[in-house]
C-alpha cells in the first residue's frame, strides 16, 4: 500500500490462540507487548517508510473494559511508549521523534513479598508461615514489622499503622501489598518508572536505615527496588540468633487451597494482586519448589504491570515478561 494511502493507525496484541477469529477478536486483544504478534516488526516498517501520523489502541477486551478507565488508558499510553521504545532500538538509524528513557538495569530476582495485616492478623498469619515451614527471623528496628524465612524465600508481615501497608489493608484486608526486586542502578529503575508515568514512594526510614525506593504500581502496590549487595536486613531488623529457618521443608501443598485458608483469619479475601499471584498455583507442589514458582508468578505480575521497566536482561534467567 502507497504510504501517502496510510492516514491512521490503529492497532491491538493479542495471544495467539485457535479459536474463532470473531470471538478472538472480541474478547482477547490487548495492549502492545502484553500479546504475541508481531507488532515491533509492523511499527518498524511503518516507521522505515516515514509515516508519521497517530497510533490508536483499539482494544476489544472485557477486562479492559470493566476496569478503571484512568488506570487502564495510563498503561495503554505505556504501551505506546514501549513499541516506540522498541522500533527506536530496532532502527537507530531513525531520525522519527521516539521514545527513549534509561538503560535498563541488571535484575537478579525476587527478594521478598509483604503482606499488610493488623497486629492480630499478623499473629494468625505468622501462625500459618510457621504451619508452612517458616521462622520468624527478626523484626523491624522501628516498625512493626516481621521477617519471616524458609531457605531463600523471605515473606514481609508489615501491621504499621498510617504506613503504606496500613492504607493498602483498609481497602483489601489481608493482602500481598509489596514485593522486592533485586536490582543494579534503582535510580535508573525510578527514572525510566516516572519517564513512563509511573508514580514513584520512598518511606520514611530511621536512623541506620536503609532508604527504599519504590515504584507504584497501578492496583495499588509498592515493587520495593534494592541494590544488588545491600545487606538490608542486618541494618534494618533486629535478627534472632535464637532460631533457625528451616530450609528442608518438603510437604506437598496447594498454594490455592492453603492461602485461601488464611484468608479466612478475618473473613476477608484477598486483594486481586494476590489472586493473580495463586492463580498460577494451581498444583500440589513441594514448598520450596513452590516458593520458587511463586517468585516467578509474582516476577511475572511484577512485570506485567511495569513490563517496561524490567523488559530485557536477567542474570538469573527467570522469566521476565
Amino acid at each position: 500500500m502507497p504510504l501517502e494511502k496510510i492516514t491512521f493507525v490503529q492497532m491491538a496484541d493479542a495471544p495467539l490462540m485457535k479459536m474463532d477469529i470473531l470471538e478472538w477478536s472480541r474478547h482477547f486483544r490487548c495492549f502492545p507487548g502484553q500479546g504475541q504478534l508481531p507488532l515491533v516488526e509492523f511499527a518498524c516498517d511503518l516507521t522505515r517508510r516515514g509515516y508519521c501520523g497517530p497510533w490508536s489502541l483499539e482494544i476489544f477486551n472485557d477486562s479492559f473494559r470493566a476496569s478503571p478507565n484512568g488506570a487502564t488508558a495510563k498503561d495503554g499510553y505505556r504501551s505506546l511508549l514501549w513499541l516506540e521504545e522498541q522500533v527506536r532500538q530496532r532502527l537507530p538509524e531513525s531520525r522519527a521523534p521516539l521514545f527513549s528513557s534509561a538503560e535498563l538495569p541488571l535484575y537478579a530476582g525476587l527478594e521478598f513479598i509483604e503482606f499488610a495485616a493488623t497486629p492480630a492478623q499478623a499473629g494468625e498469619l505468622g501462625h500459618r508461615l510457621t504451619q508452612l515451614g517458616f521462622a520468624e527471623e527478626g523484626t523491624h528496628r522501628s516498625k512493626r514489622v516481621a521477617l519471616w524465612r524458609n531457605g531463600g524465600a523471605r515473606v514481609v508481615v508489615n501491621a504499621q499503622p498510617h504506613s503504606w501497608a496500613d492504607h493498602f489493608h483498609q481497602r483489601h484486608g489481608v493482602s500481598l501489598c509489596a514485593m522486592a526486586l533485586r536490582v543494579s542502578q534503582s535510580a535508573a529503575i525510578v527514572e525510566r518508572a516516572r519517564a513512563l508515568g509511573y508514580a514513584t514512594w520512598q518511606g520514611d526510614a530511621g536512623p541506620n536505615e536503609s532508604p527504599i525506593p519504590a515504584v507504584c504500581a497501578p492496583d495499588g502496590s509498592l515493587i520495593y527496588l534494592i541494590e544488588m549487595g545491600d545487606d538490608i536486613y542486618t541494618r534494618d531488623f533486629h535478627l534472632r540468633t535464637d532460631v533457625t529457618p528451616r530450609d528442608d521443608y518438603r510437604v506437598s501443598i496447594t498454594w490455592h487451597s492453603a492461602w485461601k485458608r488464611t484468608a479466612a483469619i478475618t473473613g476477608s479475601s484477598f486483594s486481586a494482586p494476590y489472586s493473580a499471584l495463586r492463580s498460577n498455583m494451581s498444583r500440589p507442589c513441594p514448598i520450596l519448589t513452590g516458593w520458587c514458582v511463586a517468585w516467578r508468578c509474582a516476577v511475572r505480575r511484577a512485570t506485567f504491570v511495569s513490563r517496561s521497566i524490567f523488559r530485557k536482561a536477567a542474570p538469573r534467567k527467570l522469566p521476565v515478561r
